[in-house]
């Protein structure tokens, strides 16, 4: 999974594969399922919020749409979540 850092509010869908903090993850426990055999990666179940400023990790997302949402992350940097 990439990393990357919001730039502005972010809504996903359902369905969307996201790499969450236990902090992001305990905020988001009613709207996300953990993917068996992971850590840290869960699966939405209902369209998930993020504010500017927190960092997560999605698979295969579609940047030329999200191009002036998302900042990529160096590899090795953001682990932790960022609250704005």
């Amino acid at each position: 999974m990439e990393r990357f850092k919001v730039l502005s509010p972010l809504a996903l869908p359902a369905g969307s594969l996201v790499a969450l903090s236990d902090a992001q993850a305990a905020v988001r426990r009613h709207a996300i399922e953990p993917v068996k055999g992971t850590k840290a990666q869960y699966k939405a179940s209902a369209e998930l919020s993020f504010k500017a400023g927190e960092v997560l990790g999605l698979h295969q997302p579609n940047l030329k749409v999200l191009a002036n949402v998302l900042q990529p992350m160096a590899a090795g940097h953001g682990a932790q979540a960022v609250t704005a």
